[in-house]
């Protein structure tokens, strides 16, 4: 009797025993696309309701007793999986969560515009480095502005620091300066358009009689003081020009018709357009008035043409040609007297003229290697001068409507080429880019003074071209360049 109560007893406990018997689930939770362990992951277990974060190598491990489970291994950034299995000894379940995806049919990209008008350029844009350094961007269609005669007073007005100097009425020559500096023709600004030079001579007669057209200027970079010197050698800083460009449609034209006191009249034409590979933008401008004193009337033409074509993928060609041509009367100066007078409209003088013809070309080269690596190789050239005609004494001394006049008759002719390597590369996930370049220049300005006739007319020729009486003077200069910026955050 006793020996089949032991029996029982023995059969009971190892069928409680065998009830009660658990078993070890581990595994590991991995990124199934790029095999990493996902850190962030959590176990849930069915039907305990139990909770496991995983450790710092993407393992987990748990006890549980034998029978039929669930787990489950989720994730904020993949998508859940689930596992059903019978416990009934010591088992591996890994987990490979798949990233989560959404297919966007549309992406709204909204910029926010400059709304002020003024902005900075990127720390690295059009081949060229900017962070820490004192720059300035002005959008011309984000404020008012009387473009139609290149208001500069207007145009500046929101850039500190500038020293501006307003000739004429008109807007027909740019006196800009900084730092102090004096304005008179943009001379201590390293003028440029479309980031390439446009004054006389970059060296011997740095003044810019040539501005475009404002109605066709998108944004006027300025980058100051020593910052600009790898641009040219004026320490007053950098002045570009970036022209309009119509990028998302095969044509378009803009006519605009302008009318003013003093019988201003201003026309302008520009069409543009991108087709296939080609983009091109052209425009033309005609400026006319009377002015505000005697002997002050002019005319000025002013035109611009670009074209340029994506060879292939990675090598972009383009062409540029700009002209300005006009002639003013001068009134020249007033005495002493007759500004105390307070008659600031009385001229004492109706021989004298001034003339510009301003020719420019340029070709652009752009190649890009791979995303991160391009080149740029900019040639341009110029062909141009300026005339002085009159009697060019002091105001004090009356003028003799017999005497001969005086021509001062510049010549300007100059030719230059740079060239730009830009790679960008990272250093520990920070954006990095260097910057390395040269520069080759080289102007001549032949300037002559002598006699042209006594008429009132504006006839820029000398009576003896070739022996003028005053002097007949070549200045020939160089400049040539190479640099290397980095810029390493």
């Amino acid at each position: 009797m006793m020996k089949k109560v032991l029996q029982i007893l023995t059969l009971l406990f190892l069928a409680n025993h065998a009830m009660g018997q658990s078993f070890w689930v581990e595994g590991k939770v991995v990124d199934e696309k790029n095999k990493q362990v996902v850190k962030e992951a959590i176990i849930l277990v069915y039907p305990e309701g139990e909770m496991i974060t995983i450790n710092q190598t993407g393992k987990y491990r748990i006890q549980l007793p034998k029978g039929n489970h669930t787990l489950e291994a989720t994730s904020g950034r993949h998508e859940t999986e689930f596992v059903n299995f019978e416990l009934t000894r010591d088992t591996v379940i890994n987990f490979n969560l798949a990233p989560i995806s959404y297919d966007l049919t549309t992406v709204d990209i909204k910029v926010k515009k400059v709304t002020n008008g003024v902005g900075r350029l990127k720390a690295v844009e059009d081949m060229g480095i900017y962070e820490s350094k004192k720059n300035e961007v002005i959008v011309l269609d984000d404020f008012a502005a009387n473009k139609a005669t290149n208001n500069s007073r207007q145009i500046f007005a929101k850039v500190p620091g500038l020293n501006i100097w307003e000739s004429d009425f008109a807007g027909l020559q740019l006196d800009i300066a900084a730092r102090g500096l004096g304005p008179s023709r943009t001379a201590n600004f390293n003028t440029r358009q479309n980031g390439y030079d446009m004054s006389a001579d970059a060296l011997g007669y740095p003044e810019s009689y040539y501005m475009p057209a404002m109605q066709a200027v998108e944004k006027i970079e300025i980058v100051r003081g020593a910052a600009s010197l790898q641009y040219g050698p004026q320490f007053g800083g950098m002045l570009n020009f970036r022209l309009k460009e119509v990028r998302d449609k095969p044509f378009e034209a803009n006519v605009s018709q302008s009318v003013g006191s003093f019988g201003f009249l201003n026309t302008f034409t520009s069409v543009g357009g991108t087709k296939g590979k080609w983009d091109y933008y052209s425009y033309y401008q005609y400026r006319q008035g009377e002015g505000w004193r005697e002997n002050s009337g002019f005319n000025a033409h002013t035109a611009f043409g670009k074209v340029g074509y994506q060879a292939t993928k990675k090598l972009k060609l383009g062409f540029e040609y700009s002209y300005l041509n006009y002639v003013a009367q001068q009134p020249g100066g007033l005495t002493d007297g007759l500004f105390r007078e307070g008659d600031a409209t009385v001229s004492l003088r109706n021989r004298n003229w001034f003339e510009v013809n301003w020719n420019l070309m340029a070709s652009n080269i752009d190649y890009q290697f791979n995303p991160t690596t391009k080149l740029n190789i900019r040639t341009f050239g110029l062909v141009s001068s300026r005339n002085a005609l009159g009697n060019l004494s002091q105001i004090g001394i009356l003028d003799n409507p017999q005497e001969n006049r005086t021509l001062i008759s510049d010549v300007f002719t100059n030719v230059g080429s740079e060239a730009r390597l830009l790679k960008e590369y990272s250093i520990k996930g920070k954006s990095s880019a260097v910057v390395v370049g040269m520069r080759y220049y080289r102007g001549l300005t032949n300037r002559k003074q002598g006699f042209a006739n006594a008429d009132s007319t504006p006839d820029f020729k000398l009576l003896n071209p070739n022996d003028p009486e005053e002097f007949d003077y070549r200045f020939p200069s160089q400049n040539q360049v190479l640099f290397a910026e980095n810029l390493i955050y």
